[in-house]
């Protein structure tokens, strides 16, 4: 694993943490009520886009020690694979976030 894999790694957890709350705000459910309701949805998809981070950020390095002696590429795909996966289930959770 060279310096190039952990900076990969590095810049692409900043950017699945901030998919699942950014997506909330802009296009996720509204609410029209009194109180804090929206409030407490954003810090539960807050919570759940950390959560869904660090298990990133673990599977993402466990891959990266079991396929170091593999080329670069097939490092590659699987980071891009995982990143995708873990982006497409923080962005569902951030878009289908509601009070009830």
């Amino acid at each position: 694993m060279g310096l190039k894999d952990v900076l990969r790694k590095l810049l692409l957890c900043p950017v699945l943490f901030a998919s699942g709350p950014l997506l909330h705000l802009q296009f996720g459910h509204g609410y029209e009520g009194p109180g804090m309701n929206q409030i407490d949805v954003l810090i539960v998809v807050f919570i759940a886009s950390v959560v869904l981070t660090t298990l990133f950020a673990l599977l993402v390095m466990a891959a990266g020690l079991l396929l170091r002696h593999k080329t670069e590429g097939v490092r590659f795909v699987v980071d891009a694979v995982l990143f995708l996966v873990f982006l497409v289930l923080n962005a569902i959770g951030g878009l289908t976030a509601r009070v009830s």
